[in-house]
């Protein structure tokens, strides 16, 4: 493994995923019985967390490659590790990674409108006290 990312599921756990980072141009068929290797031995080891000094294993893998990987490829690793790990391991090639970072961009300024509508909600209500609180204190 390259990296090891944690993430919170909807349940509030902690899901550690190994992330197996290539950069070839094209990944064929003979390279994914490589990749099929390294998400078994990635399943198989254990790694300290390095807040806690617990031993710890992840619980998905993920192959990424910024080339391409061929649809031969995809079918031998899927082929043989889903039955295996199910839906916990992945390929990502230079495409998927186009697309996330659009997405992510979009994510970003979604976001950011969001927060700039909610700020000036905010003032609103603000200057609405403002405007109520000498009433409210002549009542009190």
């Amino acid at each position: 493994m390259d990296v090891i990312a944690g993430e919170i599921d909807r349940f509030g756990h902690v899901r550690y995923v190994g992330v197996q980072a290539k950069y070839v141009s094209s990944i064929s068929k003979g390279d994914s019985h490589g990749l099929v290797q390294d998400a078994r031995e990635s399943f198989a080891a254990e790694f300290v967390h390095p807040q806690t000094g617990a031993s710890q294993r992840i619980s998905a893998f993920i192959a990424v490659n910024a080339g391409s990987i061929s649809d031969e490829a995809r079918k031998f690793f899927f082929a043989t590790l889903l039955s295996e790990r199910g839906d916990n391991v992945r390929l990502l090639d230079g495409r998927d990674l186009v697309a996330l970072d659009r997405s992510a961009a979009i994510r970003t300024e979604e976001a950011r409108a969001q927060l700039v509508g909610m700020l000036n909600e905010c003032r609103r209500i603000s200057e609405s006290l403002g405007r109520l609180r000498p009433s409210l204190e002549a009542i009190v």
